[in-house]
């Protein structure tokens, strides 16, 4: 039910529209606020720790998302649907039915101010014939140049029949001219086991 209600109201609040977009971290903090004390958990930029998983897994509406170029306070990071301009939905992701991997460095690992939040670390892999892979991009209309690689969210459980057993991943691409490297989100996709390499590149990467 708490996963429900926090995807509902930020799915719809998504959708509203700010007399100023470059508010829209701003506009929303109170609430978040007040859920993050709810849950009793660390929350920034529209992830919940405790739920990061599932906070994660957000896509674009039936409308383009726009990336915003600049804020009033903290960058946000590309992570969070709070960096672009337009409705949300999420990844409709069967509960009960999926593991949810252990690598993902929570960017609150290290920081309890959330809005100094930037990093989230996990381990990259190949994409292997993303042409015929269900990739849903934050921006349909971006021309991305760089290779696509994916950040394993959750895996469907050993139980499940081949036909109904995904990966469901974060879309990443590396950003030029950092060093050391670092990537940013691009979107999400839901992935057959074989649409991955078998060992992926394995290292762990940081997402801004």
């Amino acid at each position: 039910m708490r996963i429900d209600l926090f995807q509902d109201l930020y799915a719809k609040y998504s959708n509203l529209q700010l007399s100023h977009k470059e508010d829209r971290p701003i506009a929303i903090r109170g609430l978040e606020k007040r859920l993050k004390t709810t849950f009793g958990t660390k929350a920034g930029f529209g992830i919940f720790e405790t739920y990061i998983h599932r906070c994660l897994m957000w896509q674009r509406a039936d409308t383009p998302l726009i990336r915003i170029e600049k804020f009033r306070g903290a960058r946000v990071p590309s992570w969070s649907w709070m960096a672009y301009h337009g409705g949300i939905n999420y990844m409709e992701i069967p509960g009960g039915k999926v593991d949810w991997v252990e690598d993902i460095v929570s960017p609150f690992a290290n920081n309890s101010d959330s809005e100094l939040l930037t990093e989230l670390r996990a381990p990259i892999h190949e994409i292997i014939d993303s042409k015929h892979a269900d990739l849903i991009l934050d921006e349909d209309d971006r021309v991305i140049k760089q290779p696509l690689k994916c950040i394993i969210v959750g895996r469907s459980k050993a139980s499940q029949p081949p036909d109904q057993s995904f990966l469901y991943v974060l879309l990443v691409v590396e950003i030029p001219g950092k060093l050391p490297r670092v990537y940013e989100r691009v979107g999400v996709a839901r992935l057959k086991r074989g649409q991955t390499a078998s060992k992926g590149l394995g290292s762990v990467v940081s997402v801004q």
